[in-house]
C-alpha cells in the first residue's frame, strides 16, 4: 500500500474517530446518561423475553406445566431493568473517562454491552430449557462467555463495515440518539410504575363483609379442609403433648372428633398432597420427586364442582404447593404464590441469585416469596367474601410450621427459644439443609421454635374460622384439619423429612367438626388420611367412580366402625420414593402401621420393627427379636394384600421396590373391579 492510501485511510479514520469522540455537546448529554437509558430499554426487552420462557416452560420436572400467570411478565421486566440501567450507566462511565480527544472507546463499550445482552440470553435461554438438568457450571460459563464474545466480535465487524459506508454519527446525530432513549426509558418507567400501582391497589382491596345470599341451611354443607405443612400430631396439646401449642385446635378437637392415629401415605408433601386428594395411594398416583399429579385425575375439588359446588385453594408451600404439579385440578381458583408479585420476581435469573448469594446469606434465611399464615388468611377472607351462593370447599395449607422455624415476633420465644438477635443464626442451622444436630441446645432451640410456630398457626387458624362463622351458612360447615406429614427431630439422627417413615413423619393430627359432627369424641383406631377424600365425598353426597374406595372416617363416629382389629383388617400403609436430593439417602420405603406395630422396609433390605404404643419415639428396633419372625411374616403379607387391593396401572413403581412388585402384574378388567370392590385403607 503507497504512502497516499495510508494518508487518506488515516484521514478517514481520523473523521470517524472525530465524529464518535465526545465532544462537549454530548458531554451535557453525558455519554453515560445514553448507555443508562440503553440499558433500561434493554432490560425491558430482555425481561420480557425472560418472561416469556418462564410463561411457557415448566422450572422443573415435577411440574406438568408452567406455574406462573400473566404477572411474570411485570415482574421480569422489573428485575431486569434496574440491573441493565446500572450496567448501561457503568459501560457509560468507563466510555467517557476512557475516551480522550481524537481517540472515542464509545464503540468498544457499544459492543461489550451487546455481548452482555448475549449472555444473559444465552444463560436464561439454557437454565429454561435444561429445566432442573441444568449443565454443569463449567459448561454453563463456557456458553455465556462464548455468546459474550461472539457478539462483542460480531457488533464490532458489522459497525466497522457500516461506518465505512456511512462515515458513523455525528455530534448531532449521537445528541438525537440521547434523547430518543431518554424518552423511551421514560415510557418504559412509567409503564412498570404505573403496572406496579395497579397491583398494590387490587392487593390493599378491602375485605367485604360475607355475603348476605348463601346456601341455604337445608343445602349440602360446605367444607373447609385445612392442613399445617410439617404438622407432627405428638407437638399438638390436644395429641398430649406437654406445651399448650394448640389451644384453638384442642377446643375445635372438643367440639368434633378427633383421631388419635391418623396416618400419612408419606412423610413428604407432594405424595401426601395427591393421596388426600384422590384417595389413592402414592404407588397409584405416582406424584414424586420427579413426577406430577397426573392430568386428568379425579380430584376431590374436581369431583366436587361436578356437584355443583363452588371451589377455591390456599397453599402456601412454595416448594410443592404449585398449580403446576397438578394439585390445583378442579379448583375455581387455586392460589399457590403466583398471584404475588414478590413470587414473580424471585422465579427470575436476577431474583434467584439475589436471594441465593445475597437475601438467604445477609438479610434473612427464608424465602423472600414465603407466605405466612396472616397473608394468607387476608386472601382467603378477600376470596370468601366474594363467593357465590353455592355450597363451598375451601382448600388451605399453612406453612409456617416448616422450617427454617423462623418465627414471627409476637409469637418469639414464648416457648424458650432464642432472643430475636439470635433467631436468624439458629435458623441457618436448621435450615433446609437439615444439617446434622450440634448440640442438645441447639436441638432443644429448634423444637421450641417449631413449637412457637406451630401456635402462631394455632392462632391464625382460629382467627381465620372466627372470621368464617360470621357468615349466615356456618351452621351448615364442616372443617377438617389435618397435615401432610410430620417433622424429624433427631428422634433416630436426622432433622427434617422425607427420609423414613418413623412415626414422627407419618403420625399427623386429624380433627373433624361441624354440621352432623358429633361432639367430644376421640377415636384411638388406626386409620389413614387418604380416607379424607372418601369422607369429605360422602359429607358432600358426591359420588365418583375409581380405585379409591375406602370406606368413609364417617363410620368411626356413626358407630358402623370396623370391628375386626386384626392387622390385615387395620393395616395402613405408607410409602417414600427415592428423593434426588438426597444422594446420600438413595433408598425407597415402605411401611405398615397396625394397631400395635409399625414395621418399615426399604429396598436395600433392611427392616425396622416398632412396638408404637409401648414405644412411641420407636426407639427399640425389634426387627431382630426372636418374636419378631412370624409377626413380620404377618406384617409383610398385609402390606402385600393392601397393595394387591389397589387397582392398576401403578404409577409409582418406585415405591414398591421393599416388598417386590415393583413391576406390575397385568390384570384383566374383571379382576379389577372386583378389587376395587374390596375395601381397603
Amino acid at each position: 500500500m503507497n504512502s497516499a492510501c495510508m494518508e487518506v485511510e488515516a484521514e478517514a479514520r481520523a473523521q470517524i474517530e472525530a465524529r464518535w469522540a465526545p465532544s462537549q455537546s454530548i458531554r451535557r448529554v453525558s455519554v453515560r446518561a445514553g448507555f443508562a437509558y440503553g440499558g433500561i430499554l434493554a432490560g425491558f426487552v430482555l425481561g420480557t423475553y425472560e418472561a416469556a420462557l418462564l410463561y411457557s416452560r415448566p422450572p422443573y420436572s415435577p411440574m406438568a406445566r408452567p406455574d406462573l400467570g400473566p404477572l411474570i411478565f411485570l415482574a421480569a421486566p422489573l428485575a431486569d431493568v434496574p440491573v441493565f440501567g446500572l450496567v448501561g450507566l457503568l459501560l457509560g462511565y468507563l466510555a467517557e473517562k476512557l475516551s480522550a480527544p481524537g481517540k472515542s472507546y464509545v464503540r468498544r463499550f457499544v459492543s461489550v454491552g451487546l455481548g452482555t445482552v448475549s449472555a444473559f440470553v444465552c444463560g436464561v435461554t439454557s437454565l429454561r430449557f435444561w429445566w432442573d438438568k441444568y449443565p454443569r457450571m463449567p459448561l454453563l460459563v463456557f456458553l455465556v462467555v462464548t455468546a459474550a464474545l461472539g457478539s462483542s466480535l460480531l457488533s464490532s465487524t458489522v459497525r466497522r463495515k457500516w461506518e465505512a459506508r456511512r462515515g458513523g454519527f455525528s455530534a448531532p446525530d449521537l445528541e438525537q440518539l440521547v434523547r430518543g432513549l431518554r424518552w423511551a426509558a421514560l415510557g418504559v418507567a412509567l409503564i412498570l410504575l404505573s403496572a406496579v400501582a395497579a397491583y398494590e391497589a387490587r392487593r390493599q382491596e378491602r375485605i367485604s363483609p360475607p355475603p348476605a345470599q348463601v346456601a341455604n341451611a337445608t343445602a349440602r354443607p360446605n367444607i373447609i379442609l385445612i392442613t399445617l405443612d410439617t404438622a407432627a400430631a405428638a407437638h399438638f396439646s390436644s395429641y398430649g403433648y406437654f406445651r399448650g401449642t394448640t389451644p384453638n385446635l384442642d377446643r375445635f378437637a372438643k367440639m368434633g372428633v378427633q383421631f388419635d392415629n391418623a396416618i400419612s401415605p408419606s412423610s413428604w408433601t407432594l405424595p401426601s398432597f395427591a393421596s388426600l386428594f384422590t384417595g389413592l395411594y402414592p404407588h397409584q398416583h405416582g406424584a414424586d420427586f420427579t413426577s406430577p399429579l397426573p392430568e386428568g385425575a379425579q380430584t376431590l375439588a374436581s369431583t366436587l364442582k361436578r356437584s355443583g359446588y363452588q371451589t377455591a385453594g390456599f397453599n402456601s408451600n412454595i416448594a410443592y404447593g404449585q398449580a403446576g404439579q397438578g394439585l390445583s385440578q378442579g379448583f375455581d381458583l387455586y392460589q399457590a404464590g403466583a398471584e404475588n408479585l414478590r413470587q414473580n420476581l424471585v422465579e427470575t435469573l436476577f431474583g434467584r441469585t439475589f436471594t441465593k448469594f445475597i437475601y438467604l446469606r445477609f438479610i434473612r434465611a427464608d424465602r423472600p416469596e414465603r407466605q405466612d399464615a396472616d397473608e394468607l388468611n387476608r386472601k382467603v377472607l378477600r376470596w370468601f367474601s366474594h363467593r357465590s351462593s353455592r355450597p363451598y370447599f375451601l382448600f388451605i395449607n399453612y406453612f409456617d410450621v416448616h422450617g427454617p422455624y423462623l418465627v414471627e415476633k409476637e409469637y418469639l420465644n414464648r416457648f424458650g427459644g432464642l432472643p430475636a438477635g439470635e433467631n436468624q443464626t439458629a435458623a441457618d442451622t436448621f435450615s433446609e439443609n437439615e444439617r446434622a444436630v450440634r448440640s442438645p441446645a441447639d436441638l432443644a432451640s429448634a423444637i421450641e421454635r417449631y413449637d412457637d410456630n406451630l401456635a402462631y398457626s394455632d392462632h391464625q387458624i382460629g382467627s381465620l374460622l372466627e372470621g368464617l362463622a360470621k357468615s349466615p351458612d356456618w351452621s351448615n360447615t364442616v372443617v377438617i384439619i389435618t397435615s401432610d406429614h410430620g417433622e424429624a427431630f433427631a428422634e433416630h439422627g436426622v432433622m427434617g423429612h422425607g427420609k423414613n417413615l418413623w412415626r414422627e413423619l407419618v403420625h399427623v393430627p386429624l380433627i373433624i367438626f361441624g354440621s352432623g359432627v358429633p361432639q367430644g369424641r376421640r377415636v384411638p383406631t388406626v386409620i389413614a388420611t387418604r380416607r379424607v377424600y372418601s369422607m369429605i365425598l360422602s359429607i358432600a353426597g358426591a359420588t365418583t367412580k375409581g380405585p379409591s374406595g375406602a370406606t368413609s372416617l364417617r363410620a368411626y363416629w356413626s358407630g358402623e366402625q370396623e370391628q375386626d382389629s386384626s392387622p390385615q383388617s387395620i393395616a395402613v400403609v405408607s410409602e417414600l420414593g427415592t428423593s434426588p436430593f438426597f444422594r446420600h439417602l438413595e433408598n425407597t420405603f415402605i411401611s405398615v402401621t397396625t394397631p400395635q406395630w409399625h414395621w418399615i422396609l426399604d429396598a436395600h433390605g433392611q427392616t425396622q420393627l416398632y412396638d408404637w404404643v409401648k414405644d412411641p419415639r420407636e426407639q427399640s428396633n425389634l426387627a431382630n427379636s426372636p418374636e419378631a419372625k412370624e409377626l413380620a411374616r404377618t406384617l409383610r403379607q398385609a402390606i402385600r394384600d393392601r397393595v394387591m387391593k389397589t387397582s392398576h396401572p401403578w404409577a409409582g413403581l418406585d415405591y414398591l421396590q421393599p416388598v417386590g412388585l415393583a413391576t406390575p402384574t397385568p390384570i384383566a378388567p374383571p379382576e379389577r373391579d372386583a378389587l376395587d370392590s374390596l375395601p381397603y385403607q
